[in-house]
């Protein structure tokens, strides 16, 4: 899982998000090519509601992306 800083340089949180792409790719083949039979690493989770779009296109078809979207769905906290 992965948040962000609290920034407006989209470029930085596209690359955080894409670093913990790559990370999780590697982390499943090494432990895939030690533990045949079992198979994990299979989801993600990064982005929330303020950076959706990002975590959205820098997600991988291998993985299932989680995307937390409280504000979204229940609007900013008094």
């Amino acid at each position: 899982m992965t948040i962000p800083e609290n920034t407006s340089d989209n470029e930085l949180i596209k690359n955080r998000f894409k670093t913990l792409v790559n990370t999780q790719k590697e982390l499943k083949i090494d432990f895939t090519a030690q533990n045949p039979s079992v198979f994990i690493f299979d989801m993600i989770s990064m982005g929330m509601s303020n950076d959706m779009e990002w975590a959205i296109s820098e997600s991988d078809p291998s993985f299932t992306t989680l995307v937390r979207l409280g504000t979204s769905i229940f609007g900013k906290r008094p």
